[in-house]
């Protein structure tokens, strides 16, 4: 029964933390999906860092008419 209880009591509290985390990576509410980007350039640094990573770009700037 105890161990039934704190696995039942693990599971709760993964479900209640998993809502928060979700929205912090919201790929929608930043950025929209269906418009393409496409950038040619250099990549001159990366930097992994948990939970993100860093890209840093030098690019030449056109204007599309």
């Amino acid at each position: 029964m105890t161990q039934l209880f704190g696995v039942l009591l693990a599971l709760i509290c993964v479900l209640f933390a998993s809502p928060p985390v979700l929205a912090h990576h919201s790929f929608e509410a930043e950025f929209d999906g269906s418009k393409l980007l496409t950038f040619t350039g250099v990549l001159t640094k990366l930097e992994w860092q948990n939970p993100h990573g860093c890209f840093t770009w030098m690019l030449r700037m056109t204007r599309v008419q």
